[in-house]
């Protein structure tokens, strides 16, 4: 089960690309301990060649990741934008998305519990309704709250 702690959740925030962005949601699992600082720049490296924009419905979501020996413990962060920003789409590389919404995972448990993680986030994102609530969301609590119900929400 993934845990958002609000410590780990940015609102509102501006970024001019994808590159800022993911330092946002970086910067974020830093300072809490997470990550070491190699881990954004394994994930900048991953997402040249492997996009994680994701086509969800409502709000456009970002999944920045990456297999990394730079993670110190399991955590995601969340950074919620002012203005989208434009990720390569994870099932179209040529494909421009407009993200608003950027989950960055750091698994710290080996690659069959990654792909776990991300199998589970990828459930979380095709709740009907959840990432509209989370875009409305007015502090990092609450963000985490909702978050946290995700499997309340109506499969679509």
């Amino acid at each position: 089960m993934i845990v958002l702690d609000e410590n780990n959740i940015l609102l509102d925030c501006s970024a001019e690309s994808s590159e800022q962005a993911i330092r946002l949601a970086a910067d974020c699992l830093y300072r809490n301990g997470y990550i070491g600082t190699q881990y954004v720049e394994d994930v900048l490296e991953r997402e040249k060649s492997y996009p994680t924009g994701l086509p969800t419905d409502d709000v456009i979501t970002a999944l920045p990741h990456a297999k990394s020996g730079d993670v110190l413990r399991t955590g995601v962060s969340a950074v919620r934008l002012l203005s989208p920003v434009e990720f390569g789409n994870m099932a179209d590389s040529d494909e421009k998305l407009p993200a608003e919404l950027i989950f960055m995972l750091a698994n710290a448990s080996g690659a069959d519990s990654h792909l776990e993680d991300l199998q589970e986030l990828m459930e979380c994102f095709s709740r009907v309704g959840l990432l509209r609530d989370l875009k409305a969301a007015e502090t990092p609590a609450e963000f985490a709250r909702i978050f946290a119900a995700w499997e309340t929400y109506p499969e679509s």
